[in-house]
């Protein structure tokens, strides 16, 4: 998969054990704690045993975005129940740059070449940019609900009807 924005180059891989550690810094820096719905620092060992579990998941798939090689994000999309749900996460060096809309786009198109169920985004009501991201990716307002005390969005995308 490859998107080119503003002559940057957006490819992906898999996550793999390797990106242990990098995970871990992105996922507790403190934007994105305040953006997330468990607002505590994460504990070291037990992102170790989650991130392992969803690396290794058939059902998931776990994603680092790069832009021109290096390193500037994750989308994971996890099974729950009978619905896909999607987490992005974009380093601290990228935002604000124009490339959230362009790596969700590139995921999902990644995504829907091996699954077919829906893609559900839960955000927070005050996390404007993910929005406007999410939005910009073709991703279409569903409904608002309360998820874990906080006022959020959910929106979806389905797969394009194959000609």
């Amino acid at each position: 998969m490859l998107k080119k924005e503003n002559t940057a180059e957006i490819t992906f891989r898999n996550a793999t054990d390797v990106d242990v550690d990098l995970v871990f810094s992105w996922s507790n820096e403190s934007l994105v704690r305040l953006q997330s719905f468990k607002t505590e620092p994460i504990i070291y060992e037990n992102h170790v045993k989650w991130f392992t579990t969803k690396v290794c998941s058939e059902d998931d798939l776990f994603l680092i975005a790069l832009i021109n090689e290096t390193p500037a994000g994750f989308i994971r999309f996890e099974q729950i129940q009978t619905k896909t749900v999607i987490s992005i996460l974009v380093d601290s060096n990228f935002r604000g740059k124009g490339y959230s809309h362009s790596i969700l786009k590139g995921a999902v198109e990644n995504y829907f070449q091996n699954f077919r169920s829906p893609i559900f985004a839960f955000i927070k009501k005050t996390n404007i940019p993910s929005i406007k991201a999410f939005e910009r990716a073709g991703f279409s307002f569903l409904k608002e609900l309360d998820v874990h005390g906080y006022p959020s969005f959910v929106y979806t995308i389905k797969a394009k009807a194959e000609s």
